[in-house]
């Protein structure tokens, strides 16, 4: 769940306030939670186009009674093509764990999205990114690269029926030695707001 509470300080200028959180339980394996409080700033060029930035603090706590206490960022410009449709082109920085130790990596993604709304209550989504990044207690490199893409049905005008399809590529390498896997993941289900 997530929480923002928004400020806009004329037609150009918007401040936000924001908090998430996320729990992650993989078994086997090291089962985490995210805390992060956060500030967020929009600027808009246009009525058309808008940046964005975003820092804040994740707190990771894990299964081994571990805490990090580390900063992310995050970066993006956004630009409403038509009435129906959009794009974001996104820089992301941050510390991250995997589900199979509680070793940090701290990477940084590359992410292009679009979405488009081409009838009453059905919208398409799609995004492709890049990350690399360096895991903290080991000499390990990781990159990655996947896709995801989504499809949504509007059944009232806050209830939201989907399907969604992603792939991640990624690769380890240690030195002498690398480890690569694919993960496809598909979801389906329902989301609300209030």
């Amino acid at each position: 769940p997530s929480a923002d509470l928004e400020y806009r300080l004329n037609s150009t200028n918007l401040f936000a306030i924001m908090y998430n959180y996320a729990n992650m339980v993989y078994y086997p394996g090291v089962s985490y939670s995210i805390n992060t409080p956060g500030a967020r700033y929009r600027y808009y060029f246009t009525k058309q186009l808008y940046t964005e930035g975003r820092i804040g603090l994740d707190v990771i706590s894990t299964s081994e009674k571990v805490s990090y206490y580390k900063p992310f960022f995050q970066l993006s410009l956004t630009k409403y093509i038509n009435e129906n449709s959009m794009s974001t082109f996104s820089f992301t920085k941050r510390y991250s764990l995997t589900g199979n130790s509680s070793n940090l990596l701290n990477n940084w993604r590359i992410q292009g999205e679009y979405s488009n709304q081409f009838a009453q209550r059905i919208t398409v989504y799609g995004n492709i990114f890049y990350g690399n990044g360096d895991y903290i207690a080991e000499q390990a490199e990781n990159s990655f690269f996947g896709l995801t893409l989504r499809g949504a049905y509007a059944l009232t005008q806050h209830i939201n029926l989907f399907a969604e399809y992603g792939l991640m590529v990624n690769n380890t390498e240690t030195g002498s030695e690398t480890f690569s896997y694919n993960r496809h993941r598909i979801t389906i289900g329902a989301r609300g707001e209030l």
